[in-house]
Order: C-alpha cells, then sequence, then structure tokens
C-alpha cells in the first residue's frame, strides 16, 4: 500500500485549524474507499461473519462522513473536501485489488482492511497529538478505538480460514 499524502505530509502540517481540516480532507476518501470494498463485499462475499463486518462498516463510516464533511463545513473548509486526489487514488487500487481477488473476496476483504484500518489508526494518533477541535479529536478516538478491535477480529477469522 503507497503511502499518499495521509502519511507523507504529516510532519509538515501546522497544528490547529488547518492540521483539523487536513485531517477531514485525507479521511473522507480513506472511510469512501472502505464503504466501496464494504458494498462489494455486501453484494460477492460468501462469509456471514465478512458480510456483517462489511455491513457494520459500511454504516459506521457512512456516518463517519457525514460528520467530516458537515466538520468540514463548520470549519470553513468545505471547498477541501475531494481535494487528497493521491488518497483517492490510494482507494481506487485497493478496490482494484480486492476486485481481482475473486478467488476467495472475503479473505481478500480483510487481508486489504487490515493495513487499510492501521493507517485510519496511524491518521488518528496524530490527530490526538496535534489537533484542535474536540469533535475531532471524539472522532479520531473512535476511529482508533473501533478500527483496532476490528483488526484483532479480523486477524482471527483470518487464522483459521
Amino acid at each position: 500500500m503507497g503511502n499518499g499524502m495521509g502519511m507523507m505530509g504529516w510532519g509538515m502540517m501546522p497544528q490547529g485549524v488547518q492540521f483539523d481540516q487536513a485531517f477531514l480532507v485525507m479521511m473522507i476518501p480513506h472511510h469512501e474507499g472502505a464503504v466501496e470494498m464494504s458494498r462489494y463485499i455486501l453484494e460477492k462475499g460468501k462469509d456471514k461473519q465478512v458480510r456483517e463486518w462489511a455491513g457494520m462498516i459500511l454504516k459506521v463510516q457512512e456516518e463517519e462522513i457525514r460528520l467530516m464533511k458537515s466538520l468540514l463545513k463548520d470549519t470553513g473548509a468545505e471547498s477541501l473536501a475531494g481535494q487528497d486526489h493521491m488518497m483517492q487514488d490510494e482507494m481506487d487500487e485497493m478496490m482494484q485489488d480486492l476486485l481481482r481477488a475473486s478467488v476467495n473476496p472475503d479473505k481478500a476483504f480483510l487481508e486489504l482492511m487490515i493495513p487499510h484500518h492501521a493507517q485510519a489508526i496511524m491518521m488518528g494518533v496524530h490527530v490526538l497529538q496535534r489537533g484542535t477541535d474536540e469533535r475531532i479529536l471524539k472522532l479520531a478516538d473512535n476511529i482508533i478505538q473501533s478500527q483496532s478491535g476490528e483488526i484483532l477480529l479480523f486477524r482471527q477469522w483470518l487464522a483459521k480460514h
């Protein structure tokens, strides 16, 4: 998985509102990638548990996308939505990887979602360190908590299959 702007620019970003906005601009397409992959698994997946996880990811991340777009608007940076083209390209690449893995889409989904979640967790940790908006800090904490738990579940499932 490539670095994208998500990891490349973190160290050079300012603190404060601009940092909060950068997090939202990067996390929106990141979540949209997970939503797209989850929809694919709900359509093509065979394993009941994996489909349940995909449904949960779809529901939670669609809600978080709506929240992030609202927060971007609140910070006066609504026009920045959709500006992280490198993150969008990275998410498109992950979707293509999933589509190529037609032998076992459930396994491929989890194998791709683990590093995807890990990247979101790293981005969230940076926000906890440098962000300022209380709502964005809470969102980052929720992402860290939920997605780290999902990584464990996904790894346990993969160890058995």
